[in-house]
């Protein structure tokens, strides 16, 4: 007779109270957040320091070399938008890309480039518009400086995070990509393959030290320590 076994995984969430609040992806992230408010700072500090933090624990999904936009509305009504999203460099031309037969517009981009160099690589990449939207936000909301917005997201460079098992199963789907690139497989990947948790062991860590030396620069020198 077989029996078969279930793991069901429950998560609940509880309304929040409070003078202020943060909400992030990752609850480390909303946490370095919820500290500068603790400290003083506004909600403009704390979505720049929870930013600047989850690109540190959440690397796939957000970090320095990212876009974006930042929405404002202040407690007078007062509303803002940023605009940090990417821009072509200066020096791209039209010939950069050596397309193939199968070139045409598929689902999330174009397809048919060769080694799929609009999709992977430094060719793939747009001028970043994070850390400059950051500084913009903080010169003309904020009340911290860079390099107080910027500190817990050194910390979290340096301490690293833990490899669970949703940390494992992104990397794990993303390993060929990973491995694209010799630099980034030495950072996420152990012996060329994901960490992975063991059961009864604790969760593997990943750490970023040169990540880690970017921020530290960019709190001492703003967003000029990383565009120049």
């Amino acid at each position: 007779m077989s029996e078969s076994l279930t793991r069901q995984l429950k998560f609940t969430k509880h309304a929040v109270r409070g003078k202020g609040v943060v909400v992030a992806q990752n609850v480390k992230a909303a946490e370095v957040g919820a500290e500068i408010l603790r400290k003083g700072g506004n909600a403009i500090d704390a979505a720049v320091a929870t930013g600047m933090a989850i690109g540190a624990l959440e690397p796939w999904m957000s970090g320095i070399g990212g876009v974006g936009f930042m929405t404002i509305q202040k407690a007078n009504g007062e509303r803002a938008v940023i605009d940090y999203f990417g821009t072509a460099p200066g020096a791209a031309t039209p010939d950069m890309y050596e397309l193939t037969s199968e070139f045409g517009h598929s689902v999330v981009g174009f397809g048919g480039v060769k080694d799929q160099e609009n999709t992977f690589g430094s060719k793939a990449v747009a001028v970043p518009g994070m850390v400059r939207g950051m500084a913009l936000a903080l010169q003309t909301f904020g009340t911290k400086s860079m390099a107080e917005v910027t500190a817990s997201a050194v910390r979290c460079a340096e301490e690293g995070f833990e490899v669970g098992w949703y940390q494992g199963m992104l990397l794990s789907s993303q390993q060929d990509t990973i491995k694209r690139d010799a630099e980034t497989a030495s950072i996420f990947l152990k012996d060329g393959k994901p960490p992975a948790p063991l059961f009864g062991e604790p969760s593997p860590t990943i750490t970023q030290p040169d990540l880690a030396r970017t921020l530290r620069t960019i709190g001492k020198q703003g967003a000029d320590g990383f565009y120049k």
